[in-house]
Order: C-alpha cells, then structure tokens, then sequence
C-alpha cells in the first residue's frame, strides 16, 4: 500500500490530471460542439446566390417553393432541358413516347439504382406523382385534377415503365414545365412511411447512405447558414454517362445568402467558386481568376423575362390603355444599362429588330412571334405617347402634377422588389422616377423577400418585378394571365396581377393540349393570344432576366462558357440541368487531401500541448512515487 506521502501526490496528479481534461474541453471552440464542420478547400465547391433564406425545410425536395436548388443533384428529374438547342436530355428517364391522345410511357434507365442498391423503379415515380395528387404542398400538385388535360392516372407497367394518362387531351404544359423536367422522384420505400411529407425534413443519417437518393450526391449536414451535400462514389450514372467520379467535388456547399452585396468579399476570400449573385462589374474580377459565361456584354446568359406585375383589380390599374401609358413611359434601355449593369439586355413588346419579344431565346421562341402583330399593337419608350393616353382617357393633372381619373382618383403606383435583390430594387426605383416623370405618383419599396412573395401570392400589391421561366412559349403566357389555372381565392401560383380574359384563358389552355412541335397547330394560337396580351397589358416585360453565373479557376476547372456552353443554364438556382455543370467539374490539381472533414489547426496544436503536459505530470508522479518508496 502506498505511504500518506505517495497518497498525497497520487491526488495531487489527479487534480491536476482533471484541470488539464477541462481545459482541453473548454479549448475547444463552442462551433465545434455544434457540428458547424469544415472541409478541405480543394474538394469543396461553394456556391453563393442560390439559396436566400435557411434550408428550413432541409433536404425535401417536394415542397414549393424548394429551399434549395442543389436538391437537384441529390434527387433527379427524369429529363433536363437544354436551352442552346431546345431540346430534352434523358437523365433518369431513357426515353419518352406518345401511346395514345391521352397518354404518353416514361421508360426508365434500367442501370438508375437508390444509394442503398435498390433499383429505382416505375413504381417509385408513380409514387412521387401520386404525392402530388395527395398533398397540396408538392410543386406537381396541380396536375392532377377533373378537367381536360389533368392528370387522371399514373400506373407502373413493369418496373422501368409508367404510363401517364390525362383527361381528354395530353397536357404537353403540364409534361414540359413540370413532370419531365422540374418534378424530383423520391423512393417510395423511404417516403411511404412518411407521415407527413409536407414537413419532414428528410434528416441525414451518420453515415452513407446519408439520404436514399438517386443522383450523384447525398444530402449531408444543414444549418441556418449553409446546406451541405457530399459525393456518392458509388452513383450509377459514373459509368453511364462516362464520369470519371474522382472529378467532381467531394462536397457541395450551399451558403445563404442576403444580399448581393456578399459577393465581392466571398471572391475576396477566395470562397465562391460558383456564383449566383447579381454583382456590379463583375469584369473587374477577372484578374482574380473568376469570370462570366460572355467575355462581353451581356456578360450573362438570359434565362426569363423580368415584367412590371400591376394589380388588374385595382382602379384605375384595370383599365388597359393605362397600362398601355405606363409601358411608354418606361425605358428599358436605361434599365438594362443602369440597374442590371450592362449584363441584361433590354426586353418589351417593341417593333424594333433587336427588341422584339422572346429575341434573346432559342428559335422556338422566335418562331411562334408574328411581328406584324407586334408592330400593329406593340409599345417602346415614348412619355410623350404616355401622356397622350392620359389626356385622351379625360385625365387630368392636380396642383402636385399627378393624374387624377375622372371620378376623383389620383393615379399612384407603389412599386415593389425583394430587399438585397439590388438590381431589382434599382430597377424599382428608376421606373418610379419614369413614372413620376409623365405624372404618376410612383414609389419603389423593397420588402424582405418573405413578405414580398407573401403579399405577391397573395395579391397585396399594387406593383412588383418578377420573373418566371419557361422552357415554351406557352409558360411565359401561362404565368402572365392564365387565370384559370393559377389562381384560387386565396392564393395564387402565377397571374399574380390577377389578369382573367375568357379568350386568353382559352388559348393558353389550347396550347397546352397541343404537341408544341406541330407549328401548322401553335402558331395561330401564338398570334391571337399575342395580340390579346399586346392589347390587355397582363404585364409589361422590362429585360430578359440573366442566369447570373460566375465562376472561379482557383480550384476547379470545366466550367460552362461562350466556348464551353453545355447543355444547361449554367447557374446554381437555374433548376434540374445544373446537375451537367457539377458534373463536368474537375480540380485544377489531382492532389486531394485526406482526411474528409478537418480540424482547425489552433485545435489540433491545443490538444497536442495538453496532451504532453499530461504525459509529463503523469511522469514526474511515477517518479516521486518511486522515490518515495525508495526511501
């Protein structure tokens, strides 16, 4: 047994043993214990600009709107639309063919495997349909339905096929916009026992497979400030695509993002490798390794049309010459120049030659526009037209300057952008000073992007800028004025200013049913709804909207650019194709550091000097102890 003495230094070691322990505890940084991780710079691509609020509703990939568009390379879509040549890309699907006049066969790529192994079956995309048909929640909720070109039916043939049948007609709109290529299948062993796939979260699990999904990565970690998603090694589509899966980054970081304003300074740093962000002359970054998809103005590939969005049941705003006489007072020239920096090209119903409506799209786009309609009813910037409009409508001016309708009211316009969208709050407010300047009180407010969407979905506005996009012709008209199809009583998902035309409504529900390659059939549709829109003003376009994309050589190389453009939108909020971009990725160097997630090193040093210490105490104790017994 040991002496008091060896006691007394037994306890003295132990004391101190325990000091050393909690000071090795409190060392470590409070991040670290809330698993905020780091990762190697290398093997990272971090993305700015796509996602604009916290990923609340983590890794579900079937809620509207989507929190994070990177969900598209963990969960694919069964096609991706390539924008440069019009057509679909076959990415879960294989292949698509007509059956009948009412429904169409999706085959499926038979190698298409779950991260788990299991084969992704007809039966799982029936199921992801059906989700839709069950919860209102799904961003495909909408084409299911009773009326003629709803969705009716969706059975699994065999498990590589699923047959689609619609009411009366098949709904080519529905097929295009949503099912083919914006609808993300999920597997229908994980999901089915979901309870209610509106709000879960679809947690990761500790290890791989950290989600049971069918595409090249994994949802991983997720937090207020960033959504995480790490590399599948074992993705079936290496080999069918012919991806060499050593490539690609290891991790996907998604930051949140405020406000455009963060982009310089994530450049600065070295921490945006794939930008979304608007930012003010971008060229002045090239020295810095990061660059724009044009070396030239417009800098930026255009991906939707940016429109003036004014409320059509307020008075006087439901009068269509007054729209008209806004449209002539609004210079979109010094719009794109001014706000959007340059990078946008101006847009509107013009008869010019480089401004005419859907110009900058691919020739589909072209095609379906009939120029003599557009130069019979078409605007361009013109105040003194403006004016004219007012005059002849009976206006007259109050001692403000303003317009007052006959029956007293005086015209006033409040406009409104998402708060950090700072290209479009500029635009806001230099379409005021137009506005003012032919005698409309116009004002510009920028709300948090919450309250804006809020109020525009559900019509508390008078005025606001937004942007849809569309891979036909038929989707741009659809979210300007389709009605029937976009608004409830409560809420709408398009036609936001609450346009309804019979014959408008008709037509675009025509176009729908028919098959967009028979041009003898979509043309005359096209040019009598054009003339429709020219002569109502749903909405009066402003500029084509940009894919805003840049993107840094520091670390990765295979980026989409005017010599390289891909087969997709090249940017990271530009929906199912961006899954081509990351794949075609690879590091400048092939040297990738282990291990997978790093600890600092002030971390690292710090355990190491705590950790000799102890060795030492535990050292001098023995020593004494031994001494001690010598004696």
């Amino acid at each position: 047994m040991l002496s008091k003495v060896s006691r007394k230094y037994v306890l003295i070691a132990t004391i101190t043993l325990t000091i050393a322990l909690v000071l090795v505890l409190i060392s470590i940084p409070s991040s670290y214990a809330q698993q905020t991780l780091t990762f190697p710079r290398n093997e990272t691509l971090y993305i700015g600009g796509a996602m604009w609020s916290p990923p609340s509703n983590g890794f579900n990939p079937i809620v509207y709107p989507p929190t994070s568009e990177e969900l598209y390379l963990v969960y694919l879509t069964l096609f991706t639309y390539d924008p440069f040549n019009d057509s679909l890309i076959p990415l879960l699907a294989q292949s698509l063919s007509v059956y009948n006049s009412t429904a169409v066969i999706i085959n499926l790529r038979p190698q298409a495997t779950w991260s788990n192994g299991q084969p992704v079956t007809a039966q799982d995309v029936v199921f992801t349909l059906e989700l839709g048909k069950n919860y209102t929640c799904t961003r495909w909720s909408w084409v299911w339905g009773t009326w003629t070109g709803a969705l009716k039916n969706a059975v699994a043939l065999n498990q590589t096929s699923a047959m689609l049948v619609f009411v009366g007609e098949i709904n080519w709109y529905a097929l295009y916009q949503e099912i083919l290529t914006d609808m993300q299948v999920v597997p229908a062993s994980v999901w089915s026992s979901v309870s209610n796939p509106c709000t879960w979260t679809n947690p990761p699990a500790t290890s791989p497979p950290y989600t049971i999904s069918d595409g090249p990565y994994e949802g991983y970690y997720y937090s207020d400030t960033e959504q995480v998603y790490i590399k599948n090694p074992n993705w079936w589509g290496w080999s069918v695509f012919g991806i060499n899966p050593d490539y690609p980054p290891e991790y996907v970081v998604s930051m949140v993002a405020t406000s455009n304003v963060q982009a310089p300074s994530l450049i600065a740093q070295g921490m945006l490798d794939w930008n979304g962000f608007f930012i003010m002359n971008v060229w002045q970054y090239y020295n810095e390794s990061f660059y724009t998809f044009y070396t030239h103005p417009p800098y930026q590939v255009p991906i939707n049309v940016v429109a003036l969005w004014i409320n059509y049941q307020q008075y006087p705003w439901d009068i269509p010459a007054v729209r008209r006489a806004v449209a002539f007072a609004i210079n979109t020239t010094e719009l794109a120049v001014i706000a959007e920096n340059n990078q946008e090209s101006p847009d509107g119903a013009w008869p010019g030659p480089t401004t005419e409506l859907f110009n900058a799209f691919g020739p589909y786009f072209q095609e379906v526009i009939n120029t003599t309609i557009l130069k019979e009813y078409g605007w361009y910037y013109d105040p003194n037209e403006s004016i004219a409009i007012f005059e002849s409508l009976g206006f007259h001016k109050n001692a403000q300057g303003y317009w007052v309708t006959p029956n007293g009211t005086v015209l006033s316009l409040t406009i409104m952008a998402p708060a950090g969208w700072t290209d479009w709050d500029e635009q806001a407010e230099l379409i005021a000073e137009m506005l003012q300047a032919v005698g409309i009180d116009a004002t510009a407010v920028t709300p948090s992007w919450s309250t804006f969407w809020s109020d525009l979905q559900t019509g508390q506005f008078q005025a606001a800028l937004w942007n849809p996009s569309g891979l036909l012709p038929v989707t741009y008209f659809n979210n300007w004025g389709y009605y029937w199809g976009c608004v409830s009583p409560t809420i709408a998902w398009c036609d936001f200013e609450r346009f309804n035309n019979l014959t408008y409504n008709l037509l675009v529900q025509q176009l729908m049913y028919t098959n967009p390659s028979n041009l003898s059939a979509v043309l005359p549709l096209y040019s009598k709804l054009e003339e429709i829109f020219l002569q109502t003003v749903p909405v009066i376009p402003l500029v084509y909207g940009s894919a805003w994309y840049g993107y840094s050589t520091k670390y990765w190389v295979g980026w989409p650019n005017q010599n390289n453009p891909g087969v997709a939108w090249p940017s990271p909020w530009s929906g199912s194709g961006e899954v081509w971009v990351v794949l075609g990725l690879k590091p400048v160097s092939a040297v990738k550091p282990k291990p997978a997630v790093s600890i600092s090193s002030s971390l690292l040093i710090t355990v190491i000097i705590v950790v000799v210490v102890i060795v030492i105490i535990i050292a001098i104790v023995a020593w004494l102890i031994t001494r001690r017994r010598r004696r």
